[in-house]
């Protein structure tokens, strides 16, 4: 469905190829997650299959066409089997949620009596079915990137690229989102997804390529956000230059927490399970249990030996 072979790019005024020597296959039907730091390609990958951009070296195929020999004119006919999901939504504000949907329809020819039909179907497919008359702002956000993704699936395309669609929503909304696009994939669609949010790669267990400096360091069915296999830098380094030294690869903890949160839970309880240190300095401990008169109040000679005063 996609494939690229030995794609490299380089991006005007950026310090190395956004791509490096890429070569893959995406399968129809699969569902593959993205995942890297940012600046490690994973948009640029995207906007080479959508031909938003031409690769200046090597070749990308998609339903079988090489990209690079789709003429510019040929590109709108050539991107209605590709539907793409933004993580800013990209509705038209003045329109109603029924009316962003049936435009990606419009523009395609399709008739009014399409519309009409198409249109409602794929608003209940997202779970919007009773809100097509709202405007975006009427919206919650978790409602707009529905409907979004309803606009990128009313003309049954074979590939879904999504960008980001839940980095601008709370976690519960994005498990809802997550939802519909595996279903979508199950209906046959193929679903490219980049993303940094590691909770949803970790629970759905896809296929996972890991992208950094433009180069493909690990691609793995069934996988998590973060790799099983670590990636040792010097151990790499040291096989470029045909070292014979033996890398040394740290042991992994298996019951190491997985995610963000996780790790984030996990530092906080250990800070917490840390024995406090109750030792003062030898002055304020010389000090501890004085009890001190308010300025300009008259002490009683019992005060003076309760705070170790001789009368």
């Amino acid at each position: 469905m996609i494939r690229f072979e030995n794609v490299s790019i380089t991006h005007l005024k950026q310090i190395g190829p956004a791509l490096d020597d890429i070569s893959l296959e995406v399968r129809r039907g699969e569902f593959v997650f993205l995942v890297g730091p940012s600046g490690s390609g994973k948009s640029t990958f995207l906007s080479l299959v959508l031909r938003e951009t031409k690769t200046q070296a090597g070749q990308v195929y998609v339903a079988g066409q090489n990209v690079s020999n789709v003429p510019s004119w040929r590109v709108p006919k050539f991107r209605r089997g590709i539907g793409i999901v933004f993580q800013d939504f990209r509705l038209i504000s003045t329109k109603t949620a029924f009316a962003n949907v049936a435009y990606a329809m419009q523009v395609i020819g399709k008739s009014r009596a399409a519309i009409r039909t198409e249109v409602p179907r794929v608003l209940e497919l997202v779970g919007l079915e009773g809100k097509g008359h709202r405007l975006p702002d009427e919206l919650s956000g978790g409602e707009q990137q529905r409907v979004a993704i309803a606009r990128a699936i009313v003309n049954q395309p074979d590939i879904l690229l999504a960008d980001e669609p839940t980095g601008n929503l709370d976690p519960v909304t994005s498990v809802g989102i997550m939802d519909i696009l595996d279903k979508i994939n199950q209906n046959g669609t193929t679903v490219v997804m980049a993303t940094h949010d590691d909770d949803i790669v970790n629970s759905m267990r896809k296929r996972v390529i890991e992208l950094r400096q433009g180069k493909v360091v690990r691609d793995e069915d069934a996988a998590q956000y973060t790799s099983t296999i670590p990636i040792v830098p010097a151990a790499l380094a040291a096989s470029a230059a045909g070292s014979q030294a033996p890398a040394v690869v740290p042991a992994m903890d298996d019951g190491a927490p997985q995610t963000r949160r996780q790790r984030a839970v996990s530092a906080a309880t250990e800070r917490d399970a840390a024995p406090a240190d109750d030792a003062m300095p030898p002055r304020l401990e010389r000090n501890r249990g004085r009890i001190y008169p308010r300025p300009g109040a008259r002490q009683h000679p019992s005060d003076a030996t309760t705070n170790g005063d001789q009368p």
